[in-house]
């Protein structure tokens, strides 16, 4: 179940990404230290991009909500292994964070392809974030 305080927090932070806008990107499950996001698979072969963009926001959607006050985290480092091949509809990005300190985040994202009922792991986003504010 989303907390609706974190999900105000998180909707306009989600709806300020223009790009996810564009893919028809979805929020979620939205809970502390955690976001998913859902976009639509058109063509297989865009799919590694789609990949880096939604685990980068669902790692960025995740920190946000363990964040306190106006401290703003950029991305530092990411990095985005892919597991293997797949096939399917849609893709979901789990997005959760490690660990939480004054200046950096570490998080993580699985990213998995969704073909009717079922979803296969695809790849994995490793990330660091760390405050500018």
């Amino acid at each position: 179940m989303t907390d609706q305080s974190l999900l105000n927090k998180i909707q306009p932070l989600f709806e300020s990404r223009e790009l996810l806008s564009h893919l028809s990107v979805s929020l979620g499950k939205v809970d502390a230290g955690q976001c998913e996001l859902v976009c639509p698979l058109t063509e297989s072969g865009a799919a590694t991009d789609l990949f880096a963009v939604l685990g980068e926001g669902a790692v960025q959607l995740a920190a946000a909500t363990v964040v306190k006050g106006d401290i703003r985290y950029e991305m530092a480092e990411m990095k985005l292994n892919i597991l293997g091949a797949f096939e399917g509809d849609q893709i979901l990005a789990q997005g959760r964070v490690l660990k939480s300190g004054r200046s950096l985040i570490v998080a993580e994202a699985d990213i998995f392809v969704l073909n009717g009922a079922s979803r296969e792991h695809c790849a994995i986003v490793m990330s660091t974030l760390v405050a500018t504010s």
